[in-house]
């Protein structure tokens, strides 16, 4: 993969993956690398920077509990960091395409078992939620002003051990690991009867690949759903990561705080529209699979 690369959020999860990815491939990666609520710091990289093909936005605070905790910040950078990033492009008149990390907690949550397509109603989750679909609204807005093509990827989970604690499998391997070292007799989770969309971060690094390979769509903005597009159960992901640390017989405890009143069972995300304009197609894995990726090195 040839070309110049812009990239927010460069030492985030998926962005410091992404980044030695795209360079192994033969892309020139810009880590951003300046304050997104500074105008005059974007301002001054972009114009550092100079002509990019892809703008790549992946900076922002991504975990939910930060978020709630401090809503200011949040919007600031979340929200203000990116209207930054535009007024500077309009600023440079700059043609690169723009492609956004957006998130599937914008849609409504289901209240039965659904497979959620990008057409599915968009009713933000949480305070996260809704600094990222503010973002979204800016950019729409950005693609009609400047006839720039604008990819919003509304990322549903894909997970590695490198991923803070905070969520379903890296919380379960932290709480495996400290029940191995003795810290602990018991590991707390949620309802653990039900199935969700989980996919590896080597799908996630070649999806969004993928993406930046393909000619933008002529429609100006886009969304897209990155998910695998499989239901995995709770449940046995979790036996078969404590199987493979070494513990056979692991006790869990059901948090009342972990478990939402009324989850369906079976919540997944529909791909379709992603695979059918990039050629992106996620690995068929397995459970066991899934938690091998999961742990394996990057």
């Amino acid at each position: 993969m040839s070309g110049k690369v812009l990239l927010t959020g460069e030492l985030g999860f998926i962005g410091s993956h992404l980044s030695r990815a795209l360079t192994l491939t033969g892309a020139t990666v810009f880590p951003f690398s300046k304050d997104l609520t500074r105008y005059t710091e974007v301002m001054s990289r972009i114009e550092e920077i100079g002509p990019v093909d892809t703008i790549l936005h992946l900076g922002a605070i991504s975990h939910p509990n930060d978020c709630q905790k401090n809503p200011d910040l949040a919007f600031q950078v979340n929200v203000g960091g990116t209207f930054n990033l535009i007024q500077a492009l309009l600023k440079t008149r700059s043609h690169a395409r723009f492609i956004f990390a957006s998130t599937a907690y914008v849609y409504a949550p289901a209240t039965q078992s659904v497979t959620i397509s990008e057409a599915h109603p968009v009713e933000p989750q949480n305070l996260y939620a809704q600094t990222k679909r503010a973002a979204e609204l800016l950019l729409e807005e950005y693609a009609r002003l400047s006839h720039v093509p604008v990819s919003v990827i509304r990322i549903f989970n894909h997970s590695h051990f490198t991923q803070p604690p905070v969520y379903f499998l890296t919380s379960l391997y932290q709480g495996l690991l400290e029940m191995k070292q003795g810290k602990q007799t018991q590991v707390r989770v949620g309802n653990l009867n039900l199935n969700r969309d989980i996919g590896s971060l080597p799908d996630l690094l070649a999806g969004i690949q993928a993406l930046i390979k393909q000619t933008p769509s002529q429609n100006g903005f886009e969304t897209y759903n990155l998910c695998s597009g499989q239901g995995r159960n709770l449940k046995a992901l979790a036996n078969l990561l404590s199987r493979r640390l070494g513990i056979p017989d692991p006790k869990f405890t059901v948090d009342p705080q972990r478990v939402r009143k009324g989850e369906p069972e079976t919540v997944v995300g529909l791909n379709d529209k992603f695979r059918t304009h990039t050629g992106w197609k996620p690995a068929d894995l397995t459970d066991a699979d899934l938690i091998e990726a999961f742990l394996a090195p990057i």
